[in-house]
Formats: structure tokens, sequence, C-alpha cells
């Protein structure tokens, strides 16, 4: 047995087109056994590999099922695997094994009185009929009725050539693709419940062509020519066509949907396809067959099975292992990459939009929209903030003042000096603040730039943000400060709790006036005159919070160097004013697919922003990336409790239901597992 936990390696995929997906793998030097060619889940949430043996997979450990003892069948290596309808494993086998099933631990002999060589396939029909095909061109086809096995090829009149696949549809069809002898053409068939003989369907196919049929019912076919609707769910041509070109190199597309209608093929050869909206085909369907390989950390190039649990996860075998691909709860945006030595900066317009600027390119997001480039920039060093008018204020050391409206530009005369800037942001009144690396402020209003002077003078500013009243809060170690037009309010947090102020953060749930104090012992809030605070003792995780947002649903969100949170709005409230309340919380963090949670904290200014539709942007080390609340797919499916093992006085029992164990047993080991595969670590 080996164990996948402690040895997979977790990538982000960086194939265009994977941006959505987690993908997690073991590969054979990560313990999980190699050429795996196919894989099924059994009742009991149980991932069943077939590959050098039978393989049991509870998220965490591999454990290989081997024939019992005198059984005759130990060399009988497994080669296909199906799922009953009252959730029992069956197996088809190499080497005249014939077919097995698991059940009450141990795999038991089905008695097929005169197996192929090996078995390609098995399927079961609505009527509970058994299907099983061979791999070679002997006794092609068998059914099993009851307790009865006979050979049906020839007397069903099945058409000639290698059983590609054998697929059951709702009615009871049974479909089959064949493949010639000769490897250059194909051909499709089926047959119905009532019939006495297969008819052929007139359609022209490549060779070792590969069937599905989807979650509506429509059959698909893919081949050298490519992959296609043939047959919608009422079972007719389709009409305009729905069709993608082949991936280049593709030897054999074995395919399977995903519960959001995505389409997912192995090729044997070169990877793996995706394919996100099969059933809206743009004008360039080219460009919607995503591409995966072992260049992009698949474990192998000769992939063979996809597959989808019951959870929704993505799975893909492959001779050097196997490979997992779920929703990301955050999405990097490709179009925008990481600047370590000058970070990213971020503003919200008015309108909704989001506006990143990274390595002298200013992005702007539409709502529903990628981002797209709209400004080129002379510097990487800038500042971003919401400009009143709308669109987004552009500030350049030693260079120019810009007001960004989507693409339309403004250009003003620069601030003066040229020191390094920190932070901007544009007050009620119109004045636009600048805090620059020595700590000292600069405001410019119409008639022009100017440094500010009396109390503000004597200020070390190290952040600076806008209030939802339009005020403007400083951060000022040890303590903050607020600019009301032109009056100045120093507050202290000696008093806080939450040790050095880090980042100051204006609420922007509806009707907020709340300020949020990020320091390196916890997060304080300021309400009217009151401040309250939550303290790592109370909260571990709530230190070092580098931005917040919240949204229109209700939830806050927090995010940190060691993740990103999310609370209840009315939650929070309810800890900063009772000093017993719980504060429920969910973490993301890299087992959900986050790169990266927040940008190094030297990089001040905006760090996040709520878009018009709803999707939550922020700076990280990796560039900038999303979370799309309304598309967020939270594991609700509680993870079955099995007992996997019973061992006791020399003797092992799997899958135990009834054991009887002599008096005076002293010891009893019991191995059971949580059977979740989104993130078994959390289990």
């Amino acid at each position: 047995m080996s164990s996948l936990v402690s040895a997979v390696c977790f990538a982000q995929s960086s194939s265009p087109g994977f941006e959505a997906f987690k993908h997690v793998r073991a590969a054979a030097d990560d313990g999980a056994p190699d050429g795996l060619l196919r894989i099924a889940q059994t009742a009991d949430g149980y991932i069943w590999l077939a590959g050098d043996a039978l393989y049991r997979f509870d998220g965490a450990t591999f454990e290989r099922i081997d024939w019992p003892q005198g059984s005759g069948k130990r060399r009988a290596s497994p080669s296909t695997l199906m799922v009953s309808d009252r959730g029992e494993l069956w197996v088809g086998l190499r080497d005249t094994g014939g077919v097995a099933v698991y059940r009450q631990g141990a795999l038991r002999d089905m008695h097929m009185p005169d197996p192929p060589r090996g078995l390609a396939a098995l399927a079961q029909a609505p009527d509970g009929t058994l299907w099983a095909s061979s791999m070679s061109l002997d006794k092609r086809l068998q059914r099993r009725h009851g307790n009865q096995w006979e050979r049906v090829d020839e007397t069903l009149a099945l058409p000639r050539g290698y059983i590609m696949d054998l697929i059951p549809a709702r009615d009871g069809r049974l479909w089959v693709a064949l493949s010639a002898e000769n490897g250059e053409s194909g051909t499709l068939a089926f047959l119905d419940p009532t019939a006495t003989h297969f008819q052929t369907v007139p359609v022209a196919l490549s060779g070792r062509p590969k069937i599905a049929l989807d979650h509506s019912g429509a059959l698909w076919i893919s081949d050298a020519t490519g992959t296609r609707m043939f047959l919608d769910a009422s079972g007719k041509r389709k009409q305009p066509a729905i069709s993608f070109p082949p991936v280049p190199g593709v030897t054999r597309a074995a395919l399977a949907f995903d519960r959001n209608g995505g389409l997912w093929g192995t090729t044997a050869s070169v990877g793996i396809f995706y394919i996100a909206k099969p059933y809206a085909p743009s004008a360039g369907p080219a460009a919607q067959v995503s591409r995966f390989g072992a260049a992009n950390g698949l474990t192998s190039d000769t992939s063979y099975a996809p597959f989808v649990d019951r959870e929704g996860n993505v799975w893909i075998t492959t001779e050097s292992g196997i490979d997992q691909f779920r929703r990301a709860a955050a999405q990097q945006d490709p179009a925008i990459s990481a600047d370590p030595e000058h970070g990213l900066s971020m503003a919200r317009a008015s309108d909704g939009s989001i506006y990143v600027g990274s390595r002298r390119t200013v992005f702007r997001v539409p709502s529903n929209g990628p981002a797209a480039p709209v400004l080129k920039l002379a510097t990487d060093e800038i500042s971003m903030c919401t400009a009143r008018a709308g669109g987004v204020w552009v500030i350049e050391p030693r260079g120019q003042l810009i007001l960004l409206q989507g693409t339309r530009v403004r250009r003003f005369p620069g601030y003066p000096g040229g020191e390094a800037r920190i932070a901007c942001a544009e007050d009620a009144s119109g004045r636009l603040w600048l805090a620059v690396a020595s700590g000292t402020l600069l405001w410019r209003d119409a008639a022009g730039w100017h440094r500010a002077g009396g109390l503000l003078a004597d200020l070390k500013v190290w952040d600076l943000t806008r209030t939802q009243s339009g005020d403007l809060a400083l951060v000022i170690p040890p303590d903050i400060a607020l600019l009301h037009g032109n009056r100045l309010e120093r507050i202290s947090l000696g008093q806080a709790g939450i040790g050095t102020p880090w980042a100051l953060m204006a609420g922007n749930g509806a009707g907020s006036q709340d300020l949020f104090i990020s320091g390196s012992a916890g997060l304080a809030r300021k309400r009217g005159n009151q401040l309250r605070h939550l303290d790592e003792r109370r909260f571990p995780w709530i230190t070092w919070v580098r931005t917040l947002q919240q949204t229109v649903d209700g939830k806050t969100w927090l995010f940190s160097r060691a993740g990103v949170y999310e609370v209840a709005t009315a939650d929070l409230d309810r800890a900063f004013d009772d000093p017993h309340a719980p504060l429920p919380v969910t973490k993301f963090d890299a087992l959900d697919g986050l790169a990266s949670t927040v940008q190094q904290g030297g990089f001040m200014g905006q760090q996040s922003a709520v878009g018009a539709d709803g999707r939550l942007w922020f700076l990280n080390r990796q560039g900038a990336a999303f979370f799309d609340p309304a598309k967020l797919q939270p594991n609700s499916m509680p993870p079955p409790v099995t007992i996997r093992s019973l061992e006791s006085n020399g003797g092992t029992w799997r899958d135990p239901v009834h054991v009887v164990l002599p008096g005076g047993t002293r010891t009893v080991n019991i191995a059971y597992a949580g059977l979740s595969f989104t993130v078994p670590q959390r289990v």
C-alpha cells in the first residue's frame, strides 16, 4: 500500500483553458500504481483502478486487491471495470480469466464458461443484462441473462471488426463502435432491446472510433476526424452539426462529460483535451479545444480513461499514474503576469470595472469579461486609485498623472520630486492624495500639486485609503489617522490589541461606514467612535490580513498570508460585539487551487476589489486572481465512512460486516476511511 497524501505533487495548471482547475497528480514515483487502464467508483465511495492488478483507492492509500489464495487466477490481471446496478464492482480479466465481482471483501469468479483471451469492456443494460466484449476478434461479444452466459456476436449479426466501445442507452438500446481489422475505418451499430440482430448506422468513421453519451443522452463520436455530437437527445442528427477538430497525434479518444457539461478526452498518445462549452461552438471551434500534457504536469502523455466521480472531480488514468482535475476556488488571470520586483497595482472604477497594473501595462477587466490591456506605461512603478469622475488615476514616479477611463487617456503633470510612490486616494472634495516613500503626503487640486503642511507634514505615512464617507484614512505606525476634510483625527491603537498596524480597509457592505485595521496580532473595527478588536488568541487565523472585501450576499472575505477566509458578515459583526461569540470560517488555500494568497507586504495601495459582475479580484505573488462566488461549488456531500479492514489474533478481515472474535481477545486494529476525493486532506 502506498500513501498519496504526503507524496502527491500539487500544481496549478499552466495550460490555457485549464486555469479554472486545480490539478493533482500521483505518478509511479509518488507511490501510485502505473499502467492504469480503467477507473470506476462503487456505491460505497471507493475508487477502483485496473492496472497490473486491481487497486482500491480511498484518497490516501492505494490498496492492492489480489485473488484469494488457491483461486487459480492470481495471474489474471484486470482489463476493464464496471459498477453494476447493485453498486458492485465487476472486473473483466486478461489471460482467459473471464469475469469477477468484488463481493464481501474478495474477488469472486463469475464463471464465464468460454472466456476470450481478454475482455475490453463490460456494460449493463437497464433491464440488468450484462454485456462483455473481447479485446480481440475471438468471442467478440457475450451476454449474461440471469446466471447464464452466451456468445452472441454471430447470432446477433454484429458487424465485423474490433469492438472499441460498448454503451447501453437509457432506452435499452446498445450502441457499439467497431474498428476494421486493418484499422483504417470504423463502424457504428446498435441493437434495440427486442431486436434479433444489430443494425449498422450509415456514417463514415475512421479507425479506432470511440463513443459516449452525455448527460442528456446525446451520442458523441470521436475518431481521427474529430469529436462531434452525432445524435441529439431525441435520437436525431444534430443540425447544425456540433463538431470539433481532432487533436494532432491522437491515437484513440475516450470521452467523459463533467457535471458542468464540459467534455474531457484522453488520446492514448498526446495527453488530454478539454472543451468547456461543447454545446456552444464558436466560429473557431479549434480554439475551444484546450490541451494538457506531460509538459504541463500530466503524469504521462499516454492517457487512457477519463472519469467523473460522485463529487464532480475529473480523473485521468495514464501509463504512469493518475491525475485529478477539480474546480479551483480561485483562478489566476493568464493575461496578468507577476512582478515580484515592483509589485502590482489595482483600482476599481465607479462602473464596476477593475484596473490592474503589471509590468508597464494597465489591464481593464470589464463585467463578465477577461482582462485586456488598455495602456502602456514608461515605468513599472505606479500607483492606482479610483477617480470620482469615473475611471482610475494612474500615477507614475518622475512621469505623468493619467486619468484612464476605459480606453480614453487624459494626461496631467506628474507630482514634484519623483520620489517613489506608496499609495493614492481621492477624497470626497476631489483632492487626490499621494503618499511617497519618505512618508510624506502630497495632494493635488485644480491648481496643481501641493506638499501637505501643518500637522500632516509631521506624519510618516505607511499606507492610505479612502473611507466610504470620502475621508482619508492613514496608517502612521503605531497608530492611524483620519482626515475629515481639513481636520486631522489621530487614533491610538495602543489598547486595540492588534499589534503593529499593517493595512486599512474600508467596509463596503450595504450602508457600511466601518473601517477595519489589520495588525500583526489581530483585526480591529472602527464603527463610529467605538474601536473593537479580534485577536489571535481568540481566532489564530485573523492576523496579518492584507485586504478585505464585503459582498452583497452578506459575506466578508479576508485575504492574509496564510490563506483566504470567508465569513458571514453578520457573524463577523457579532464576534466584534460579543467576546464569546463564535466566528465560523471557510478557509481557501493551495488545496483549493490558490496559486498564491497576497502580495508581499511592501507593496501598498488597494489589493482587492469586487467587480460589477460579483467577482472578487485580488493581487498575489503570481499576478492577479479572482473568486467568483456565484460559481463556487462547495462540496456538500458528506463523505461515507467505511471500515477497510479489521486485524486481530493474526487474522485480517477486509470490509468486515459480521466478525466473531474468540473470547479473551485483547487487541483489535481497525482501518477506516472517510471517502471524499475533493480535498481528502481535510477529511
